[in-house]
């Protein structure tokens, strides 16, 4: 049995994070898969803090990872349709207005500093924008929410937990469901349903260890602990006997 998902998305940046939230909001039962080949975000550290020279991570932890390259950067929310793109031209202008809004209260919703900046200050606006006109230029008026660099990777964390609490669940589900078909093919005495069957445990529990940040190495040392030569007696430790 293969596995099948409504949704993938390749990269796990701003884009593709408010687009899972709203996939799984709107439709929860809908099997949503994101990949993405930086690390979680609790994982993401940078040695050069400490070497001050780039020691040739891979992946990247700052250019990669859960939240994409500005995951760490002083975030700045433009809420104005006027800046940043030729989305109002695509949705219509007040349509864009309301995705700004939408988009916003997420950021809100999961820690976001509510004040807003370029907002209340009318007579400096107006004063800037009558020399603007003067110079033939159009000052474009827009409010910023700032998030900051600590309270943006505590926001992109809480945002990382939403979208994993329900999933983590679902793949332990799935890990389980597939040990049992696995049994149950081993016992069918069918060579190519078991090869099926093993395949996709191993995928699902790939799957488990990645989201957990299991590494394979992980595994083999833990085989090698397991797997002893003392003096000319081999000793293998297992959890039960075969």
């Amino acid at each position: 049995m293969s596995d099948q998902y409504d949704v993938i998305m390749i990269g796990a940046g701003p884009s593709a994070i408010f687009c899972a939230y709203e996939l799984k909001r709107n439709k929860p039962d809908m099997k949503v898969l994101m990949i993405e080949k930086g690390r979680r975000i609790e994982r993401r550290a940078c040695p050069k803090r400490n070497t001050k020279v780039c020691v040739g991570c891979k992946p990247c932890s700052i250019t990669t990872g859960f939240a994409g390259a500005g995951a760490f950067s002083d975030g700045k929310l433009s809420l104005s349709p006027d800046v940043g793109g030729n989305l109002p031209e695509i949705l219509g202008y007040d349509r864009t207005i309301e995705l700004l809004k939408e988009s916003d209260d997420i950021y809100l919703k999961f820690g976001a500093d509510e004040k807003v900046y370029g907002i209340d200050e009318e007579e400096e606006i107006a004063s800037i924008r009558k020399k603007a006109i003067q110079a033939n230029l159009k000052l474009i008026e827009c409010p910023i929410r700032h998030l900051g660099t600590e309270e943006g990777y505590k926001i992109y964390s809480r945002l990382q937990e939403h979208l994993l609490n329900e999933g983590v669940d679902k793949i332990c589900k799935k890990v389980g469901e597939e040990a049992s078909e696995t049994i149950i093919a081993a016992k069918n005495d069918d060579k190519d349903e078991l090869v099926g069957e093993i395949s996709d445990l191993l995928f699902h529990t790939f799957v488990l260890m990645n989201d957990r940040g299991v590494k394979l190495e992980d595994i083999e040392n833990k085989l090698k602990e397991r797997h002893k030569v003392v003096g000319n007696k081999k000793e293998f430790h297992t959890r039960g006997d075969y």
